[in-house]
């Protein structure tokens, strides 16, 4: 054990209030100054292990797999350490391209199935053959607290993807999922799309870059958008994708076909990142502003935006069930809904020509209701004024 390991040990028994971050396996050159510790010995690690179990200060682990050397385990003092420490949260796992199965890495998730603290969950460069994958997805199916899970440089195929999404379903505080750099294809963008579909899923970013996605994969993701409304962010840059792709998440986001068909559009999106387009598809929904985050106001600009001459006719007939006569009954909630339109130009877009816009438009509505029933735009108090009148005169 070198003098840094020896600093690091000795910080973790003390329970060092600085020290949140450690990185165990971190060979002697590593250009991270404090926090690392790196043994040739057992009983090492074994001592380690105990402090770990007693710290509260350490919140993120970092295992190096290729810096533990010859070491055996299992080790028992140290995997019951990090079964028994509560502060740990956010776990690094660098494989260096070696078997998750087997060796400190499998010991290390197999603790953390009975230990449900963590929030961040990375595992990088990991070989998943002879069941790495089914491993991966027991302890992800067990820490159901987990709000980021970055698997990159995995090799993962289509097949080894299938246990790791099944195991993350109905987790709500998911965020983000991160499978860059494997080998995913068309055959299982449909578990992942039926994952979007969920309506328990809570994922906000989705990073599938450079894996062997295709256009059909591609398109399956963005048929799962229609139904979703919680992801902000996807990646899909380094897939060989064309243009017809970018044609369908467009329309996914925006089909001005009818009013309904653009109500019913995504306005969740706001990152979309395709390969070799230099326009981001998702800033029809207003990405960078604060309206990014309100469907309801995306889904407004975009009716005024396309549909600049709302007929008016199908709401004239609104209550004609009860009586079978038209009347104004739905006058009061469309003008109340260029109100709030303006609202939002007013404070948010500063957009004069907008705002006149809207203005003209509540206008011509009104005049659309009273074109078509003007005598339930006269008051009747006045109507009352003028016979009165008439048979004063009369008299």
């Amino acid at each position: 054990m070198d003098k840094r390991s020896r600093e690091t040990l000795r910080r973790v028994e003390q329970n060092v209030l600085a020290l949140t971050e450690m990185w165990i396996g971190a060979s002697q050159d590593d250009s991270r100054p404090r926090g690392g510790f790196a043994s040739s010995k057992g009983t090492d690690y074994s001592k380690l292990g105990r402090c770990i179990d007693h710290n509260t200060r350490l919140t993120t682990l970092m295992v190096y797999i290729d810096g533990f050397g010859s070491i055996i385990f299992p080790n028992r003092d140290f995997v019951e350490g990090l079964r028994g420490n509560s502060t740990i949260y956010d776990l690094h796992i660098n494989c260096d391209y070696t078997n998750i199965v087997g060796g400190i890495g499998q010991e290390i998730l197999n603790a953390y199935q009975e230990n449900n603290n963590l929030s961040v969950l990375r595992i990088q460069q990991a070989g998943l053959q002879n069941g790495g994958d089914h491993l991966i997805g027991d302890v992800l199916r067990m820490c159901t607290n987990l709000a980021q899970i970055r698997l990159p440089l995995c090799n993962m195929s289509n097949e080894q993807l299938v246990p790791i999404v099944d195991a993350i379903r109905g987790h709500t505080s998911l965020w983000l999922l991160d499978l860059d750099l494997n080998r995913i294809g068309n055959a299982h963008c449909v578990a992942i799309s039926s994952l979007l579909q969920d309506p328990n899923c809570r994922l906000h970013t989705l990073n599938l870059k450079n894996n062997s996605i295709r256009n059909e994969g591609a398109t399956s993701l963005a048929n799962s958008l229609a139904r979703n409304n919680h992801l902000r962010e996807l990646y899909l840059g380094g897939n060989p994708i064309d243009q017809s792709v970018y044609d369908v998440f467009s329309k996914i986001l925006c089909d001005p076909s009818s009013i309904n068909s653009l109500y019913s559009s995504n306005h969740t999106l706001d990152m979309l990142r395709l390969p070799e387009f230099p326009e981001n598809v998702a800033e029809i929904n207003e990405r960078g502003t604060w309206i990014a985050r309100n469907k309801s106001q995306i889904a407004m600009k975009k009716i005024l935006k396309y549909h600049p001459n709302i007929n008016m006719k199908p709401f004239f007939g609104w209550n004609m069930e009860g009586d079978g006569e038209q009347d104004l009954k739905a006058l009061p909630y469309i003008l109340d809904w260029f109100d709030r339109a303006l609202h939002v130009l007013r404070w948010y877009d500063d957009d004069e020509a907008g705002k006149a816009n809207i203005i003209r438009r509540k206008l011509d509505t009104i005049y659309q209701f009273a074109n078509v029933m003007p005598l339930l735009f006269v008051p009747g108090l006045h109507i009352k004024e003028g016979n009165n009148n008439k048979r004063k005169k009369n008299e």
